[in-house]
């Protein structure tokens, strides 16, 4: 996995380049020729923050005693970075609102040599409340995505792996703001007047064979 970024517009690029050779080949010998070789193969994900930094989204529960096991979803906050506008590292991308998580997701081969990404997520079984070994299973988390046909909007699968896209094309580029919310399908030990956090981390991979 590299973070290293490339030009999105890739294909314009080389057209434009082949132009400029094009022209010298009909200039007198003098003229000078540009030989371009292929960029090598990338890859690039972004998962909230950039800078290495984890993005945590929370859900407060407190106050929410009247409608909890309801089915009623409770939204994550997220800090402001998660969904920051990045003209280094996602400049195709604006910023999210606030409290939503900004993904990315880029691969490149070379023309001649078409490759296929997949993206994928992957999260435990559950949720620990550390203080007491309670769980909440993952799949009471979900996300909605402003960007439905580049990464669909779904949950996550508790010990199990969700594969979100599995066709991105060389020189192709997708994103999305994701919502995170607690579904809020079951009442769990500690979430009426208890105290402490559940905790757990989820895993996205890019993977170009």
């Amino acid at each position: 996995m590299s973070s290293r970024t490339f030009p999105l517009p890739l294909r314009r690029v080389l057209e434009r380049a082949a132009v400029f050779a094009v022209a010298g080949a009909v200039l007198p010998a003098a003229a000078l020729q540009f030989p371009i070789a292929n960029g090598a193969a990338q890859i690039y994900l972004r998962i909230g923050a950039t800078g290495g930094t984890t993005s945590i989204v929370s859900f407060v529960l407190t106050g929410q005693e009247g409608i909890l096991g309801t089915g009623t979803p409770i939204p994550g906050t997220v800090a402001a970075s998660a969904g920051a506008f990045s003209a280094a590292q996602t400049p195709n991308f604006p910023a999210c609102p606030a409290n939503q998580v900004r993904i990315v997701a880029r691969a490149r081969s070379t023309v001649g040599a078409p490759r296929v990404a997949t993206l994928q997520v992957s999260a435990p079984a559950d949720l620990i409340h550390a203080a007491s070994g309670n769980t909440i299973p993952f799949g009471e988390i979900g996300w909605v995505s402003s960007e439905p046909a580049d990464i669909p909007s779904g949950t996550f699968s508790a010990g199990g792996v969700v594969v979100l896209r599995n066709n991105i094309n060389t020189s192709q580029e997708i994103g999305t703001c994701n919502q995170f919310n607690f579904l809020n399908v079951g009442v769990y030990p500690g979430s009426v007047g208890g105290t402490g956090y559940y905790q757990g981390s989820v895993t996205y991979n890019l993977v170009m064979p």
